[in-house]
């Protein structure tokens, strides 16, 4: 399943008892999507990195305290990471568990984690419990197969998970990396090159491009402007590898000659947000005033090859912002409008047509859809 999706599985796993273990590529983003989900839900999210773990990390170190009789006791400190659990839980909070490289552990850290898995507690230490529900615990593997160097886990051990098969998600990455505001030119070269999202190293010395690594060269495109022009190549490659690295550089390159309907809708809304306009007592002038906007942006995007503007607004404003569709249609000229139009009247998305018919209507005196019909005639 899509990495985005399997946040939909961790709640009913909370709810049982049950252990998910996502089993995935590097760097598709396992434990960003467990993470994201603890926080919207008001969990604390606490992670270990077993490939990095001794038995003493998970367990405490043993020392020795004095009986109620005097007598000498061996026991066990508390971990770090349990303390952290345990102060959330008494602030109000659930717990979540992520036991991330499960399968790159020694074997005695495997079985100590598995402990944890199966009893909720390891050693003397008991995992959180808050108002009757379990600490979830979400573990993490990679493949084993020729691309890692990784532990198969036994049959035994995995009948104790519910095994989730992850892939990497394009569309559930550009959807994160807009609401986290990851680099526009980033999101733009995912959108185009989607196949770039995850890329497989061919030999040894190559290094393939991840959404976690392109993630961190977004961020290095965001202070490109304080990076001397030679290391930018060096830090991209040393992240994505040189083949996609390559592929990014010639794209930015020319990213100023090109524009999608996403520049278009961000126009839109940020005019309606900067100005905060009456959109119904404001109709017509503001249809005006966007269209102006956006016709900076219409030389550049007729450019583009009428099926790929098809595409691209459909795929960009589907059941998002219409009134943004209808801007760029006013603008645009005819046969490209009309193009657009027609797509949407005879595909799966006539309801975006309907709406953008009514928005004519209240803003525009449908005039554009007067003309539209009035083309459609003359053919028949």
């Amino acid at each position: 399943m899509k990495i985005s999706s399997v946040k939909h599985l961790l709640f009913p796993c909370f709810l049982t008892g049950d252990s998910p273990l996502i089993r995935g590529k590097h760097g598709i983003g396992k434990s960003d999507v467990v993470r994201t989900w603890a926080e919207m839900n008001g969990f604390h999210f606490e992670v270990l990195f077993l490939s990095h773990q001794e038995v003493g990390d998970l367990i405490g170190m043993p020392k020795t305290i004095t009986g109620p009789k005097g007598e000498a006791l061996h026991t066990w400190t508390k971990p770090s990471w349990l303390h952290r659990m345990e102060e959330a839980t008494n602030a109000g909070k659930h717990c979540v568990l992520f036991l991330d490289e499960l399968n790159r552990a020694p074997l005695d850290v495997r079985q100590a984690a598995l402990q944890l898995v199966l009893d909720k507690h390891i050693h003397e230490h008991a995992l959180p419990t808050y108002k009757g529900k379990q600490t979830l615990i979400v573990s993490a593997v990679n493949p084993a197969n020729d691309d890692y160097q990784v532990e198969d886990l036994d049959a035994a051990l995995l009948d104790r998970f519910n095994v989730i098969d992850a892939e990497e998600d394009v569309d559930g990455w550009l959807h994160w990396a807009r609401e986290n505001n990851v680099n526009k030119i980033m999101r733009k070269f995912i959108a185009k090159y989607p196949d770039r999202i995850y890329t497989s190293p061919k030999d040894i010395d190559e290094k393939g491009a991840t959404p976690r690594g392109l993630t961190m060269v977004a961020k290095f495109m965001d202070i490109a402007d304080q990076i001397e022009p030679e290391v930018l190549p060096i830090l991209y490659a040393g992240k994505i590898g040189t083949v996609v690295a390559s592929q990014l550089l010639e794209f930015i390159e020319t990213y100023n000659d090109l524009v999608s309907l996403e520049d278009i809708e961000d126009e839109v809304n940020g005019f309606l947000l900067t100005n905060k306009l009456d959109i119904e007592e404001d109709k017509v002038e503001i249809l005006q005033i966007i269209t102006e906007k956006v016709k900076v942006l219409i030389d550049k995007l007729e450019t583009i090859q009428q099926k790929d503007l098809i595409e691209e607004a459909v795929r960009v404003l589907r059941e998002k912002n219409p009134r943004a569709l209808l801007a760029l249609l006013t603008a645009a000229h005819l046969e490209t409008s009309f193009a657009v139009l027609s797509s949407l009247k005879s595909g799966d998305d006539k309801h975006i047509f309907l709406e953008v018919a009514e928005l004519d209507r209240v803003y525009n005196n449908n005039s554009m859809f007067e003309a539209f019909v009035a083309q459609a005639n003359r053919k028949k």
